[in-house]
C-alpha cells in the first residue's frame, strides 16, 4: 500500500538522524531494584555481529527468540552485608574444573551507589556434592559449610558516569572454604581452600540506537551504550594449608592458576534497567568471532504506535513535509481522501504524549502543524485523528533546531 510505503522511507530517513550524542549513564539512572528479570535467546537466526564506534544504529527488531531464561535480584536484609551499603544479591554458579561438570552454588552481593554497580561481597549456602562419578567411591564428596565474606576489593560490574569512551577494570579476591573426602588419596573431610582473583575489564566501544524483537512488533530505538567485557578467574587450590598436591590436582582435571569462568561479551545498556539490552556472549572466545549464545532483556519494552493502527489505508496515502523539520510547521498531504478537520498528538518513542492540538486546513487537501518552541530537537511520531476520532496517519517526525 502507498501509505505503508511512504511511512517505511520516511522511518528509514528518519533512522540516520536517530542518535546525535552519546548518552551517559549514571546511578539515578537504574533504580536500585529486586525482582525477576527475563532473558530471550535469538536462536537459529544468525543475528549480525554488532559494529562498533559512534552513533550505531543496530536493528535486531527482526530476530526472534525463544528459550526464556531468568534471573533474579533478591534485596539483601542481612546487617552483615547492608552494613557496608549491599543493596541486592545474585546467585552464581562458581566453577571448579573448567572441563568437568563440577563446581557450587554461590551468591554475589552487589552494591549500587554514585559510583557504580561492584560485588562487594559472597555468600555461600551450605551444600555437599557426590564424587563417586569421578573417583569411583560413592562414599567421596566435597562439601561446602555456610559462608559470608566482605571482599577487600570489590569486582567491578559498572562505573559512572559511564559513557562512550568510558572504561574500568577490577582485580577482586575472594576466598571459598571446603572440605574434601577422596579414600584414594586418605582425604577424610580435609578443610581445603579455593583462592579465586576475579578480573575483569570493560570498556564502552560504541553508542547510538538499538531495537529488538518484542512480540508486538519491533521495539521503539532505545539510546544504548554498547560495553565490551572480558572476565575471568585464577584459582589456586590449598588442602590443609599447603597447596593441593599435583596428583589430585590432575584427577579432578584442575590446576593450579588456572583460568575458570572466561566470559567475552558485548552487552547494551539503556537508562532505567539495571540488566542489559541486549548481550552477544562469546564465552571464552577471545576474538569476540562467533558467539555462543545471543539473549534480549525482554522487560518493559516499548513500541512505537502502530504504522497502520485503524488507518483506512484502500484509499489513500500522506505525505509528511518538510521532514526533517525546522519546527516552524509541518505539513501533511492526504492524498485519495478528503479530511476537512482533524486532531492530533506528537509523542516521543517511549509513548508519551509531548504535544497534541488541532491541525489547521491548508489548499489542497494539506493539514498543518506547528510545533511549540520548546520542544527539543529529537525525532517523534506524528498521530492524526479525524472528528470521529479515527486514525488518519502515524508518521515519523524529526525536528532540527
Amino acid at each position: 500500500m502507498k501509505l505503508v510505503h511512504s511511512i517505511s522511507v520516511l522511518l528509514l530517513t528518519s533512522n540516520l538522524l536517530w542518535s546525535q550524542t552519546p548518552i551517559t549513564l549514571n546511578f539515578s539512572d537504574f533504580p536500585v531494584t529486586s525482582g525477576t528479570f527475563t532473558y530471550s535467546e535469538i536462536s537459529g537466526s544468525n543475528p549480525p555481529a554488532p559494529t562498533f564506534g559512534a552513533n550505531q544504529n543496530w536493528d535486531y527488531a527482526t530476530f526472534t527468540s525463544s528459550d526464556i531464561e531468568i534471573t533474579t535480584y533478591w534485596p539483601e536484609v542481612d546487617p552483615f552485608y547492608t552494613s557496608v551499603g549491599i543493596d541486592i544479591y545474585q546467585s552464581f554458579f562458581k566453577t571448579l574444573s573448567p572441563t568437568l561438570a563440577l563446581g557450587f552454588n554461590t551468591f554475589s552481593e552487589l552494591d549500587i551507589n554514585e559510583e557504580g554497580l561492584s560485588e562487594k561481597g559472597i555468600y555461600v549456602e551450605e551444600q555437599s556434592y557426590p564424587l563417586g562419578a569421578l573417583t569411583g567411591n560413592n562414599s567421596d564428596n566435597i562439601s561446602f559449610p555456610l559462608q559470608g565474606a566482605i571482599l577487600n576489593a570489590p569486582r567491578q560490574v559498572m562505573q559512572f558516569p559511564m559513557t562512550a569512551g568510558s572504561a574500568w577494570e577490577s582485580a577482586s579476591r575472594r576466598v571459598y572454604n571446603f572440605t574434601l573426602k577422596v579414600t584414594a588419596f586418605g582425604l577424610n573431610n580435609t578443610p581445603g581452600q579455593l583462592v579465586s582473583t576475579f578480573i575483569r575489564k570493560d570498556s564502552v566501544v560504541g553508542w547510538g540506537k538499538l531495537r529488538v524483537y518484542t512480540p508486538d512488533g519491533p521495539s521503539i530505538p532505545y539510546d544504548v551504550l554498547m560495553d565490551r567485557m572480558i572476565q575471568y578467574s585464577v584459582d589456586s587450590f590449598f588442602l590443609g594449608g599447603a597447596p593441593a598436591p599435583p596428583a589430585l590436582l590432575n584427577a579432578f582435571s584442575v590446576s593450579q592458576g588456572q583460568q575458570s569462568d572466561v566470559l567475552h561479551q558485548y552487552n547494551f545498556f539503556r537508562e532505567g534497567n539495571l540488566s542489559f539490552l541486549l548481550r552477544f556472549d562469546y564465552r571464552s572466545d577471545n576474538t569476540f568471532t562467533t558467539p555462543q549464545y545471543v539473549f534480549v532483556n525482554t522487560d518493559n519494552l516499548s513500541v512505537p504506535p502502530s504504522s497502520t493502527g485503524d488507518l483506512d489505508v484502500a484509499a489513500y496515502s500522506t505525505i509528511l513535509f518538510p521532514n526533517p523539520s525546522n519546527g516552524q510547521g509541518i505539513n501533511l498531504l492526504i492524498q485519495g481522501k478528503t479530511v476537512a478537520e482533524a486532531s492530533y498528538t506528537l509523542t516521543d518513542f517511549s509513548g508519551k504524549t509531548v504535544q497534541s492540538g488541532h491541525a489547521q486546513p491548508l489548499s489542497g487537501n494539506t493539514l498543518s502543524f506547528q510545533v511549540a518552541s520548546e520542544l527539543p530537537a529529537g525525532t517523534y511520531i506524528l498521530n492524526v485523528h479525524d472528528t470521529a476520532n479515527h486514525l488518519i496517519a502515524t508518521e515519523p517526525i524529526s525536528i532540527q533546531r
